[in-house]
């Protein structure tokens, strides 16, 4: 294997003592440095940061090519691991064993034997990272990493989970402006060097983290930049302690390395020195330091490609190499006992190891009775395994035993075990193997009388030529049978000789031979001779009968065919056929399906069926071989549903479902609107259209009935002024209940007439039926009666399909903050309610503070019900749906806006342009929020101070605009009308879209109109 060649400049080749500036009094304990030479590599391109394992291993991450590089402790390249590392960072267990090395935004968990990536540390967050800088290790293993996107170091636990982190951007102890250096010294304490200029600084940090006790940050210590020398240090880069405490700071700029005692007192400064070489001994753009306890050694990094290595207080020394003696080489061919089949055999063997990784040779002895007939030495091959031919011929059925043995030019490893072996050149004849049957294969066709048969040759172990015994049998006795010769190929065929029956099941075998001998015969295989396709019968229609009417829901149905005539054909589909006309000349519709059965709705064309029409129907069936059968007799249905048909006086007006007033419900389509196969029931449609008011209509629909609805939707009108009615509800200003009114209307029987709903301080929901509206243009109600429903005083209702089931629901806000869900367990047309659930968000009950008032609103327009909240605290919250619009799944509410009080809201399009826009009543008056610039701002006020208006419910009656049910806090519920005669703008963006359809219909219709001018002039 070729490997790159590093380059070691022992002292032999130049040990210099450089010069050493001292700055500092303590010279009695001041390091001196000899140089000992460089470590470089080919592959080596800018050293990054850098670690020792327990046995001097050296690894370095380089900056440039993303590798991680093994040297042993005499400088030899040992392994290149591809890693992409950012050189940034890279620590190693002292038992060489796991390595971690750091990316850009994430630190790796690598074998360091293998490379082999394990995992990475986890745990803090997305990215793990920011920026991942400089990695050091405890004495207990945990891992500190410097994460210089935050200027935060964090640390992990040996298997590499997140524990805790300090620091963090700052000036002062223990925060940071530019992390450039960490380590960890023999005292356990955590020493980083700050590189900015605004925290020019080292921090040291004692006792800061254990897995029993946490994070410690109590005892830090800073020194300032200037004491550590002239010129000030004021880029510290690489950083490490030697065993006694000693600190070797590396200053980035000045290209030097400082000294300071245990105590971080200062002791001098190595600066580059006149040389022989320019190179060697010289700092230069250092980058990171790594101390050699063992060796009294320093190594420092530098980004020209090399490592500087220095021996300390003249004791310092790199390693001498001690020379090892390769393994033992195990033979791997001929073992021991076999035979070989050639005089002059090869002989394989496993590569010995070498642990100085030198260049091996082996000595290999053929022997016979304890003589050696023949020797000879072979270098070692690349693979893995050497092997070699023996030089001279070898006896036929002799036994031979041989060995080899390893050098590496100083050492010889122990001589391998004697294989022996027995030379049979010639060997004994062998019958070859058994054929194997390819075409046709058992339970298979074949489409001829006289079919082809394919078999995959035999092998012979001796090279003979073949030939094959090929019988076809029928019931056990033989119809065919020939013998050819073996074909070029790896297969050989033969033609079947006379012509087989129709239908019918046949098997063949094949037998090799030699000449000598015979093979085993092959497995039996059956075939069907299925040479003419044959069609199977047709279906058998079940249902529906013939002349019945049908809907979408109806199946039709019919029996699958048990007679084709073709053994191994199954029915593989059908297909169905609808047809205007007995003779299905013309077809309306086509299916294929590989059922045999089919709702009539789920026929790809369903739409095209016209209600109270009659339609013919028929099956064929389609075999394996799509071959199709004849179709069987076909049957007549009338096509009869339930229709509901609804148009508008505007095109394109958006039709929902199980609304009111309020709120729209469950969107279903546009004008003109037709849905087929609906439930038998009364439904709540509402239509809405910009520029329009809401339109709102109950629809009865019954079995296989036809019900077509016009929505007639009027202008909607600015609304300018409005006061409460003297005599607007039952002749008289208002009606009272408990306290706290907010009103709600809706057509709470679907009986054609709205209902009002009121909610109450004394904790009651009451229903005063069948509105009214008198000559003098005032509200008419019965009498309220109570629900009866358990909530608490004070409470906000709304109602709603919460579920789209086609009931109502009541939605009720409580003073305690939550909001509890009535489903309607009656019908839409008498609806009963339950005991009330609590509104669930994804973290459990829902709850707003005091004095919930929560509306149904699709706020975020994206299909499906939200849920909007006020509170006693002003605030109007929003609880996004995160599940579907049937089976709401509701998200933590978030503030949408903020009130001066307590707020109870409602939703409406004010001015019908088809944005949202809330009415807020706060402190007894109503606002009008619209959103500004993506921010809810005030744009209309009804009522003054001293109003004590509770709840508000706007509606258009007679076309004459928005009006309002007010309730009060007094319990009053009053009427505020006014006259409102001025179309908002949206209407005439609206009429303007009427003018155009008509522009459009005329140039549509105006050449046949001018046709038939013509022809009666």
């Amino acid at each position: 294997m070729k490997r790159s060649f590093s380059t070691f400049s022992l002292v032999t080749v130049i040990s210099l003592l450089l010069v050493v500036i001292w700055l500092s009094p303590a010279f009695a304990v001041a390091p001196s440095f000899t140089s000992l030479g460089q470590i470089q590599a080919d592959s080596l391109r800018v050293p990054g940061a850098m670690d020792l394992d327990g046995s001097g291993n050296l690894y370095v991450a380089d900056n440039r090519g993303g590798l991680v590089h093994k040297f042993s402790p005499y400088g030899q390249l040992l392994e290149d691991f591809p890693l992409q590392a950012s050189g940034s960072g890279l620590a190693v267990t002292p038992d060489g064993q796991r390595l971690y090395v750091a990316r850009q935004q994430s630190v790796l968990i690598v074998d360091a034997n293998t490379g082999q990536e394990l995992g990475s540390l986890t745990g803090s967050g997305d990215p793990e990272f920011y920026v991942a800088g400089e990695i050091e290790l405890d004495a207990n293993g945990n891992v500190y990493v410097v994460d210089a996107g935050k200027m935060h170091i964090k640390i992990y636990d040996a298997s590499g989970q997140y524990q805790a982190q300090f620091g963090g951007f700052g000036v002062t102890a223990g925060t940071f402006q530019k992390i450039g250096a960490m380590a960890i010294n023999p005292a356990g304490q955590v020493v980083v060097a700050d590189s900015s200029a605004l925290n020019a600084q080292i921090h040291v940090f004692s006792d800061v983290f254990s897995v029993d006790t946490g994070l410690n940050l109590g005892n830090v210590t800073v020194f300032l930049n200037t004491n550590f020398g002239i010129p000030v240090m004021s880029s510290p880069g690489g950083l490490t302690f030697d065993a006694n405490g000693r600190g070797f700071f590396l200053e980035s700029i000045h290209s030097d390395l400082r000294v300071t005692d245990a105590n971080f007192a200062y002791l001098g400064a190595y600066t580059n020195a006149d040389s022989p070489d320019p190179e060697v001994g010289q700092l230069n753009n250092v980058v990171d330091a790594v101390f050699d306890d063992s060796n009294n050694r320093l190594f420092v990094g530098c980004d020209s490609g090399r490592i500087e290595i220095f021996g300390l207080d003249g004791t310092g020394t790199n390693p001498v190499k001690i020379n090892h003696a390769p393994s033992k080489p195990v033979q791997l061919s001929p073992v021991d006992g076999s035979e070989v089949a050639s005089s002059t055999p090869t002989l394989v063997f496993n590569n010995s190891t070498d642990e100085d990784g030198d260049s091996l040779t082996y000595h290999v002895i053929v022997s016979r009775s304890g003589v050696s007939v023949f020797e000879t030495d072979v270098e070692e091959q690349a693979s893995g395994t050497t092997s070699m031919v023996v030089g001279v011929a070898l006896e036929e059925n002799a036994t031979y035993s041989w060995t080899v043995q390893a050098a590496d030019g100083d050492a010889v490893s122990e001589v391998s075990d004697a294989v022996t072996f027995l030379v049979n050149a010639v060997p004994d004849n062998h019958a070859p193997t058994m054929p194997v049957l390819q075409s046709p294969v058992a339970g298979s066709e074949v489409t001829s009388v006289t079919p082809t048969l394919v078999f995959n040759n035999s092998t012979d172990e001796d090279g003979d030529s073949l030939t094959y015994h090929v019988i076809v049998s029928l019931a056990g006795e033989s119809v065919f049978a020939t013998d050819v010769e073996a074909q070029a190929s790896s297969t050989t065929s033969v033609l079947v000789g006379v012509a087989l029956e129709e239908n019918t099941t046949y098997s063949w075998t094949v037998q090799a031979a030699d000449g000598v001998d015979v093979s085993e015969v092959s497995p039996a295989a059956a075939f069907v001779v299925n040479a003419v396709e044959e069609a199977p019968g047709p279906p058998e229609l079940l249902a529906p009968a013939d002349n019945a009417s049908i809907a979408g829901a109806d199946l039709l149905s019919w029996t699958e065919p048990d007679d084709d005539p073709d053994p191994n054909d199954y029915i593989s589909g059908y297909q169905v056929e609808i047809a205007a006309d007995e003779a299905f000349v013309d077809v309306l519709m086509t299916q294929s399906l590989d059922t045999n059965e089919l709702e009539l709705k789920a026929l790809q064309d369903y739409s095209l069926f016209e209600d109270g029409a009659v339609y013919f129907w028929r099956v064929t069936a389609q075999d394996s071989e799509l071959v199709s059968s004849p179709a069987g007799p076909a049957r007549r249905f009338v096509y009869d549903t339930t229709v509901l048909t609804v148009t508008a006086n505007m095109a394109d007006a958006v039709v929902s479902f199980s609304g009111n007033h309020a709120y729209s419900g469950q969107v279903v389509g546009v004008t003109p609107f037709e849905l087929r196969d609906f439930e038998p029931g009364t439904l709540s449609v509402v239509v809405t259209h910009a520029g329009f008011e809401p339109f709102v209509a109950n629809v009865a629909l019954a079995e296989s009935a036809n019900v077509e609805l016009y929505a007639k939707l009027v202008p909607a009108m600015t609304v300018d002024n409005l006061s409460v009615s003297r005599n607007g509800i039952n002749g008289k200003s208002g009606l009272f209940v408990g306290g706290d009114a907010v009103p709600f209307l809706v057509d709470f029987d679907n009986d054609g007439d709205l209902d009002l709903l009121v909610s109450d301080a004394s904790g009651q929901v009451s229903l005063f039926s069948n509105m009214q509206i008198d000559g003098n243009n005032g509200l008419l109600f019965d009498p309220g009666v109570s629900l009866g429903l358990p909530v608490m005083s004070s409470s906000v209702l709304f109602v709603a399909d919460w579920d789209n089931d086609g009931r109502k629901d009541l939605i009720i806000g409580q003073s305690d903050g939550s909001v509890k869900l009535f489903a309607n367990v009656g019908t839409e047309i008498s609806p009963s309610f339950g005991s009330g659930v609590d509104v669930l968000t994804g973290a459990g009950i829902l709850s707003v503070g005091a004095g919930a008032a929560p509306v149904v609103v699709d706020y975020d327009r994206d299909g499906a019900k939200d849920l909007l909240i006020g509170n006693q605290l002003g605030q109007v919250q929003v609880c996004l749906n995160q599940g579907t619009d049937a089976s709401p799944q509701l998200a933590e509410p978030v503030v949408v806006l903020q009130a001066e009080g307590a707020v109870v809201p409602f939703p409406v399009d004010w001015d019908e342009n088809g944005s949202l826009e809330l009415l807020l009543t706060v402190d007894g008056i109503v606002t009008v929020y619209a959103q500004v610039e993506g921010q809810y701002q005030p744009i209309q006020v009804f009522g003054k101070k001293g109003d004590m208006y509770r709840g508000v419910f706007p509606i258009a009656l007679q076309g004459e605009g928005k009006q309002f049910l007010v309730g009060q806090t007094d319990g009053e519920v009053v009427f505020m009308s006014g006259n409102n005669n001025m179309p908002v703008a949206s209407f005439f963006d609206a009429l303007q879209l009427k003018v155009d359809e008509l522009d459009a219909l005329v140039e549509l219709e105006a050449p046949e109109l001018m046709s038939d001018v013509a022809t009666i002039a």
